[in-house]
């Protein structure tokens, strides 16, 4: 079912900045900070940029760049610090997202984010969306589409800038991915996932596992679709299943995830758009898809994977994540993200079976998910 959330305090990815609302899992104990935007209703989209298959710029398996350890954070986002036993951080950034830093300010939740431009200012930065309740523990963020200049009051056009934004319940891991919706040929900016060196709670994070045999993990996804060459999109949401073979876990097939029950929501309204005119054939299910590359000692794992309509491929995707263990030494959540070129599913079976035939609308798809054990 989908959560309608009230304010939560959502961790964010800290990094040069300070922390947030003392839940921010990429700092240890963080400050609370946050300005206001007056979300407007919109409809937008467009497509996304890739490198290397998903833009990713992965940082080595022995260094965390840009991250506070220990209440001492390194002068800028190039910085690297080695792990050590003491330290098990770990950040994957992809794209051109910098450091992102949660906040509450005047009541209202917003996301600080680097390195990206027009995508408002330090005094209007993106904010809660209030149309959209969001997903478990992960919401939208939006900044404002236009910034006026003080000294000549002349209104700047921005970028459209959605931010999607989710954090483990411990506050150990975390993710968040940016899209530019009115930039038609290059949306998806960048994203990040990681596990923090201290949760909520200020207890070292690992990966430690002290368990054998099989593991069961369920979730949420969080993404925006966003339909190339216009500004069009929608939000869309997805149960997750996660399963994992603990006496094999670098095996190829010792790791396995699905996403089921895709569903699709208004950018204007925040409604669910299945079933409407446009809407009529869903999203398909992924099939149970298998890590092929296993699980490494980091806890990390990726994997390529497609799905079907009728009896054609429909998409492709690739999804990246990373777990973590408790105090006990038990697996107990997940974060990462998923990305996906997709189509309009509609046009694609209407093709198929003869009534359809025009162009069929492609769609770049991002978003990030939270995975729980659920344990007692």
């Amino acid at each position: 079912m989908r959560n309608i959330l009230g304010p939560i305090c959502i961790a964010m990815f800290v990094a040069s900045c300070g922390g947030g609302a003392g839940t921010n899992p990429f700092d240890n104990p963080a400050d609370s900070n946050t300005a206001t935007t007056d979300e407007t209703s919109n409809n937008n989209t467009g497509t996304t940029d890739n490198t290397d298959g998903s833009g990713n710029t992965e940082t080595s398996e022995n260094t965390v760049t840009s991250i506070s350890f220990g209440g001492a954070t390194p002068p800028d986002g190039n910085s690297v610090v080695n792990v050590t036993s003491e330290n098990n951080s770990i950040i994957r950034t992809f794209g051109g997202v910098g450091d992102v830093r949660y906040a509450v300010e005047n009541g209202n939740e917003v996301l600080y984010i680097d390195n990206l431009g027009f995508d408002g200012t330090a005094s209007d930065p993106h904010t809660k969306v209030t149309n959209f309740g969001g997903f478990g523990t992960q919401d939208v963020y939006a900044a404002p589409f236009t910034v006026t200049d003080p000294q000549n009051s002349q209104s700047i056009p921005q970028n459209g800038s959605f931010a999607i934004a989710g954090t483990s319940t411990s506050g150990a891991l975390g993710y968040v991915v940016v899209h530019h919706v009115f930039n038609v040929t290059d949306t998806l900016k960048g994203y990040k996932y990681q596990r923090e060196q201290f949760d909520e709670s200020n207890i070292l994070v690992t990966f430690a596992p002290v368990e054998e045999g099989q593991i069961s993990m369920t979730g949420e996804y969080l993404g925006l679709r966003t339909k190339k060459g216009t500004t069009d999109g929608e939000y869309v949401i997805a149960e997750l299943f996660f399963e994992v073979d603990l006496q094999d876990p670098n095996d190829s097939r010792s790791t396995q995830f699905r996403m089921n029950n895709r569903t699709r929501y208004s950018m204007v309204t925040g409604q669910s758009l299945e079933g409407t005119t446009g809407y009529e054939v869903s999203l398909p299910d992924t099939i149970r898809f298998v890590v092929e590359s296993g699980m490494d000692l980091n806890g990390e794992f990726t994997t390529e994977f497609d799905t079907d309509l009728g009896e054609s491929t429909f998409e492709t995707g690739a999804v990246y994540g990373i777990l973590s263990t408790n105090a006990d030494g038990l697996i107990s959540e997940g974060a990462g993200v998923i990305t996906l070129t997709s189509q309009d599913p509609t046009q694609f079976m209407n093709s198929q079976n003869g009534t359809y035939d025009g162009e069929i609308d492609q769609y770049e798809e991002a978003g990030g998910f939270i995975l729980d054990r659920n344990l007692p």
